[in-house]
């Protein structure tokens, strides 16, 4: 298979763009999430026999540091493409995260679900191009069965997930299904959520924030970071930050540690200010439920003036799925904050086909263009439609950052504006607190020169 040009996979149907991941056109996790729970904890609802399988592609984190993220979007692109051709009638296909895929297949028997994730597996294993790269993408894929293995949303979806992980111990690139013998690693998550749980109750032990650097567009300047949270536990089991957040949505936990963030990165920003960079911002994820916290408010203005940072100095980052997911409440909320002083960015921008149509209704003052729309920036078209982009926010007074630049002829291709910011890989990986330091007494100017062509 070769790579794609669409940067979407067709799914057959045209979605709310809050239900949409903006990659791949599927579904997202909130979509799945919600027709999983609609499946199986409706009131009076009898689904049935059916099947949940879940997909992970292999080595992705490897691939990405190899290639680049850049790459690593289009090898997802690939294996959707790939699951969604191979999809029987009646199954659904969603991106759930990073490099995670579910199929949810009602009226599946076990032998027909067998079939299904067989013939994946085989035909993962062939090399294919990508970007000219020969490359092999290979999936792990583990699956459970309602009633039989669970009749909820939340015990279905955890036996397909300790499945999917016996398989990624075992070797990766094999299919199981759930079975009495997984009971012990579902214990085991069950474990993961408590120590989860027992890090947040000792104080957040065992979080930390890694920082990315942000540029200015012009100068090339580090104007900025962007605060990210990592948790490592204290069995050194290696946890995505993608699953990190889901565990903590799964023990009701995210929001405390949404705020717990907050507060980190507010303090780290103002000392950084307070040491000389008077002009530093951080910027911080707002998860979609910490936007439905009316009181979020209030907590934000006592963090800032704790710390003596200026409200402008913080930019919180909300995707558009978030904001859809109530669309007046969230934009209450945010009016409420942003009348404080504080920005807002609207990030993963340039995919969904409503997000134009929402930019003049959202209280924002910045769009992030995601990393994918970007990867193709060389190409005259993708050039002439990002600066498009570009015009349209600065008419209507919008900053803009570029986010994934991962190379020179990326970042010479893009055209600096006053005010925007750009952030990716050639500027800096996201690092622990110490080693930003570092970073940031060794490259706060001219981290990186524009060609003298450009």
């Amino acid at each position: 298979m070769e790579d794609m040009a669409d940067p979407n996979v067709s799914t057959g149907t045209r979605m709310p763009q809050a239900d949409m991941d903006p990659l791949t056109g599927l579904g997202n996790r909130y979509r799945f999430i919600v027709d999983l729970e609609r499946l199986l904890d409706a009131p009076g609802s009898h689904p049935g026999d059916g099947a949940l399988i879940l997909i992970d592609i292999d080595e992705s984190r490897k691939t990405n540091d190899t290639y680049g993220y850049r790459f690593g979007d289009r090898v997802i692109r690939v294996v959707a493409e790939l699951v969604a051709g191979m999809l029987p009638a009646g199954a659904t296909l969603y991106r759930t995260g990073g490099d995670a895929f579910a199929v949810l297949w009602p009226g599946a028997s076990k032998d027909q679900t067998h079939h299904f994730s067989v013939t994946l597996l085989n035909e993962s294993r062939n090399p294919r191009r990508v970007a000219g790269v020969a490359c092999t993408a290979t999936v792990s894929i583990g699956a459970a069965f309602y009633p039989e293995d669970g009749d909820t949303a939340e015990a279905l979806f955890r036996c397909a997930d300790v499945t999917l992980y016996r398989v990624k111990r075992r070797g990766k690139n094999n299919v199981s299904f759930y079975a009495a013998d997984d009971r012990d690693q579902e214990v085991s998550h069950i474990d993961l959520e408590s120590e989860l749980r027992a890090s947040v109750e000792a104080g957040f032990k065992d979080f930390e924030i890694y920082y990315q650097p942000t540029v200015d567009a012009v100068s090339g300047i580090c104007n900025g970071a962007e605060a990210l949270l990592r948790w490592t536990s204290p069995k050194n089991i290696r946890i995505s930050p993608a699953d990190v957040i889901m565990h903590l949505e799964l023990i009701g936990c995210v929001e405390q540690v949404g705020d717990w963030v907050l507060e980190q990165a507010i303090g780290q920003c103002a000392a950084w200010r307070a040491s000389g960079l008077s002009d530093f911002s951080i910027h911080v994820n707002l998860s979609m439920l910490q936007l439905r916290d009316h009181v979020l408010e209030e907590r934000l203005v006592y963090m800032l003036k704790n710390a003596g940072l200026p409200p402008a100095a913080l930019v919180l980052e909300v995707t558009e799925s978030a904001i859809m997911n109530d669309l007046s409440n969230s934009i209450a909320i945010l009016n409420d904050i942003r009348r404080h002083g504080v920005r807002i960015a609207l990030d993963d921008f340039g995919s969904g086909y409503s997000s134009i149509n929402y930019l003049r209704k959202l209280p924002i003052d910045q769009i992030k263009i995601d990393r994918s729309f970007v990867a193709d920036i060389a190409n005259t078209f993708n050039k002439s439609l990002a600066n498009t982009i570009k015009d349209l926010a600065h008419s209507i007074q919008l900053s803009v950052c570029d986010e994934g630049i991962e190379d020179r002829a990326q970042f010479d291709q893009i055209e600096p504006s006053q005010g925007d910011i750009i952030q990716g890989y050639l500027f800096g990986k996201p690092m622990p607190v110490d080693i930003f330091q570092t970073f940031l007494r060794d490259n706060r100017r001219n981290v990186v020169k524009r060609s003298q062509a450009v």
